[in-house]
């Protein structure tokens, strides 16, 4: 099965960027230029891929399709956060990566899943070719856009720790690690034009609903099951992370621990501060 590139491809900023920039080189383009680039190319650009991966999902090309999208669709449950993503992350051939990576981007774009899925998606875009190349920059995009939802989704948490060491975990991840490579290899520019996608991306899809366990992973929750009389294992040698390496690792059960939260007025504060921030970061590359 070919895969229909502009669904997978939507890189408005990047020429916007070098057409910006083109020729004058000493002038710096402002937060406020690139949020104007955003608003008038970027996520227009991401309602119509919304759009089209739509079309696509309600329209699947053939039964195979039909049946993986309908068995992904029966191991998800945005409530408890059962996601499906080993099975969505490793295709059998090319034709089922084509149909997990279409089921992953309607995810992302039309259900507005949870950061994981993005982490997922870049992860299978990076793998991806056809005749025109590769979806590298895509992946990128992905990648940036899974970073930033993260820092925004575990903004809610009054223990901070936990979502840092989620954040942490996913990026130690073997099959991140291709993709953190591969940016090392791109230019500022591109790298500027993949974050201010992402930043695009999530300023068109919103504000997602709390994904509780981004704030059950630190200290604060861990005492508490400690107090409820909890379970407590020891974590595997082979299961731990780098970071888990020396010492012993412990696992808590913390399941039906409620997650700390801060106010949703001070949530949406954050949220923006985030995205500003990441704006900054990405025109300080220009």
């Amino acid at each position: 099965m070919e895969i229909p590139r502009q669904l997978f491809c939507c890189i408005a900023t990047t020429l916007s960027i070098i057409s910006l920039t083109a020729g004058n080189a000493a002038a710096e383009p402002t937060v406020e230029q690139m949020q104007q680039i955003m608003q008038r190319s970027a996520i227009p650009a991401w309602q119509k891929a919304t759009v089209q991966v739509r079309g696509l999902r309600s329209n699947p090309p053939d039964s195979d399709a039909a049946e993986t999208w309908k068995a992904l669709d029966s191991e998800t449950n945005v409530a408890t956060g059962k996601a499906p993503l080993e099975r969505a992350t490793t295709p059998k051939d090319g034709k089922d990566m084509f149909i997990l990576s279409t089921w992953l981007r309607w995810r992302i774009l039309s259900e507005n899943a949870d950061p994981r899925y993005s982490y997922a998606y870049a992860s299978n875009l990076h793998y991806m070719r056809d005749g025109k190349g590769d979806f590298k920059r895509e992946a990128a995009v992905f990648l940036f856009h899974a970073r930033v939802a993260l820092s925004i989704d575990g903004a809610r948490c009054v223990d901070q720790a936990s979502p840092q060491s989620i954040a942490l975990g996913f990026e130690q991840q073997k099959y991140i690690q291709p993709l953190i490579e591969q940016l090392a290899l791109m230019s500022k520019n591109e790298k500027a034009a993949a974050m201010l996608e992402a930043v695009a991306l999530e300023e068109m899809r919103g504000e997602r609903p709390l994904l509780g366990a981004l704030c059950t992973r630190g200290a604060r929750a861990m005492q508490k099951a400690i107090v409820s009389s909890r379970q407590i294992e020891e974590v595997d040698p082979s299961g731990r992370r780098a970071s888990q390496l020396l010492g012993k690792t412990y696992s808590v059960d913390v399941s039906g621990i409620e997650p700390e939260v801060i106010s949703e007025a001070q949530w949406r504060k954050r949220r923006r501060e985030i995205i500003d921030s990441f704006v900054r970061s990405a025109v300080g590359l220009l």
